[in-house]
C-alpha cells in the first residue's frame, strides 16, 4: 500500500504541468456511520491540500489531488474527541457550468483512497476515573484500519482564481474489521488556483 501511494504522489507531482493548480483548505464535522456505530458522534475535521485541474474539455475535467485530512469524531465512552489523520487522494470527474462571465458552478464527484499516518491515544477509564487501558487508535489489538476507500462528491462556486464549496465523503471500507462502522465527513471548502 505504502507503494501504491508512493507512485500516486510522483504521478500526481510529475503531471503538474499539464493542468491548472490551486491548493484548498476545508473545515467540517465527520463520524463514523453504519450498524455499529451507536454512541458515535460528530466531531470537528479538516484538510488541507492541492489538485490540478485537467480539461478534458470547456465542460468537462478531471482533478486530481493530494490532501492531509483529519477526520474525527467523537464517542460516549470516550472522553474528548478521537483524530485520524489521513494522506488522502482523491480523483473527481467534473462538470462545470457557466453562470455569468465570471462566476461559474462546478459539479464534481469520484473515489478517494487514503492511509491513515497517525491518531489519538485513547484511554479508557474505570467510573472512579482510573485508568484501565491506554493505547493508540491505530494499535494492532485494535483491528482498526489504516487504508481507507470511498466516495467524495462536491459543489463548488467558480469564481475565477477562487473556489468555495461543499463536499460529502463517505468511506466503502470498514473502519475497523469487526464493526460496521464507516467514515463520514461533510464539510466547506475553500480554494486558490495559479
Amino acid at each position: 500500500m505504502k507503494k501504491f501511494f508512493a507512485l500516486a504522489c510522483m504521478l500526481f507531482v510529475s503531471s503538474a504541468m499539464f493542468a491548472q493548480m490551486s491548493v484548498r483548505a476545508g473545515i467540517g464535522l465527520s463520524t463514523m456511520t453504519g450498524k455499529d456505530a451507536d454512541g458515535i458522534n460528530n466531531g470537528f475535521s479538516y484538510k488541507v491540500g492541492m489538485d490540478y485541474d485537467y480539461k478534458v474539455s470547456e465542460q468537462f475535467s478531471v482533478i486530481p489531488g493530494i490532501e492531509f485530512a483529519n477526520k474525527g469524531y467523537k464517542s460516549d465512552d470516550l472522553d474528548g474527541q478521537v483524530n485520524l489523520f489521513y494522506l488522502q487522494v482523491p480523483i473527481f470527474a467534473a462538470y462545470k457550468m457557466a453562470i455569468n462571465e465570471t462566476m461559474g458552478l462546478q459539479l464534481k464527484a469520484g473515489p478517494y483512497l487514503a492511509y491513515g499516518l497517525f491518531g489519538s491515544d485513547i484511554e479508557y477509564k474505570t467510573s472512579s476515573g482510573q485508568t484501565v487501558s491506554k493505547y493508540n487508535i491505530w494499535d494492532s489489538k485494535t483491528d482498526n484500519q489504516r487504508f481507507a476507500a470511498g466516495l467524495i462528491l462536491g459543489v463548488n462556486l467558480d469564481l475565477g482564481e477562487y473556489l468555495v464549496g461543499i463536499e460529502f465523503s463517505r468511506a466503502l471500507t470498514k473502519f475497523n474489521k469487526d464493526a460496521k462502522q464507516y467514515g463520514q465527513a461533510f464539510g466547506v471548502t475553500f480554494g486558490h488556483r495559479f
